[in-house]
């Protein structure tokens, strides 16, 4: 078990998105988190907070970034890859059609096959691990969307993906701001991420998985987007409820419900016996591929 030491957390006393004093704590979570990867414990216990202006969820207390690298750390121990191998045909659709010379920026490891589908025009990544700058399609940025970026990509991309990589911000506030500055003007904003107000999400409360991965921040909805889009510049093109990405190819959905089957057939003998002797906390299994729990985003960036 590694321990989480209270000094890397801090109290959020105002929304992350929308800078709100109107706060309200939902629920706490659990303590000690288990996966298939990992056993971590947080000296002190993180609630779910939303806020009554813009709907945003969130963590507080909120822990560093060094608890990210702490879990990618253990993944690359323990699981080689953290991030999806492959995408369902409606993003790579999506995709495909932008123009060969669009400059993309991919917020997240770069070995995603987006850097291969965009490979006719210009792609970048940004990423607080430095393990992840050895793409070769790719032209690597270590940094956070989420903090200063260098003023040289100002109104810089025509397109910025973000799959999987929302929920790990601390400050959606300074993300947002980013963003509509190194968007070029009509420039188009990507994001996948959980659906914190999906209804899946409102029936298991505190056990839904997505709030209880360690390194999830802040928790996005549909009807948060709707508000804060125009705050920041930017227009809904697009917004709907969506399966996981993972599991919306053939080949996810068969790896997804199998390692479901599996868990739900035999979590008697697959629990590690650290769990089963200290019965305190949340073990991260897998969903069943059905779930609706995401949000698709696709946002155009209007001038403020």
């Amino acid at each position: 078990m590694i321990k989480i030491n209270r000094n890397s957390a801090k109290n959020v006393t105002n929304c992350p998105g929308c800078n709100s004093e109107k706060i309200k704590e939902l629920f706490k979570l659990s303590r000690n988190v288990h996966s298939s990867a990992y056993e971590i414990g947080f000296d002190t216990v993180p609630c779910i907070a939303e806020c009554s202006e813009c709907f945003l969820q969130f963590k507080s207390p909120v822990y560093d970034t060094s608890l990210d690298l702490l879990v990618y750390q253990q993944y690359s121990t323990g699981m080689k890859k953290r991030w999806n191998q492959s995408l369902p045909n409606d993003i790579i659709d999506l995709l495909k059609e932008y123009k060969k010379d669009h400059v993309f920026l991919e917020v997240g490891p770069g070995e995603t096959p987006i850097s291969k589908i965009c490979e006719d025009g210009i792609h970048y990544t940004l990423d607080i691990d430095t393990v992840h700058t050895d793409n070769n399609l790719s032209k690597s940025v270590i940094g956070s969307i989420d903090e200063p970026l260098d003023s040289h990509f100002n109104n810089f991309y025509d397109v910025v993906v973000m799959f999987d990589i929302a929920e790990h911000v601390t400050n959606v506030e300074a993300m947002f701001l980013n963003l509509q500055k190194i968007l070029k003007p009509g420039g188009e904003l990507i994001i996948e991420t959980g659906d914190a107000l999906s209804r899946y999400a409102k029936h298991q409360e505190n056990k839904w998985k997505y709030y209880s991965i360690p390194e999830h921040r802040v928790f996005f909805s549909e009807e948060f987007i709707s508000v804060i889009a125009p705050i920041y510049g930017f227009k809904v093109s697009k917004l709907s409820k969506v399966r996981h990405k993972g599991v919306r190819s053939n080949l996810g959905f068969s790896i997804k419900l199998i390692a479901f089957l599996k868990w739900k057939i035999l979590k008697r003998w697959l629990l590690p016996k650290s769990f089963k002797d200290n019965n305190d906390g949340i073990f991260l299994t897998p969903d069943l591929p059905l779930i609706k729990d995401h949000v698709f985003i696709k946002l155009i960036k209007e001038e403020l």
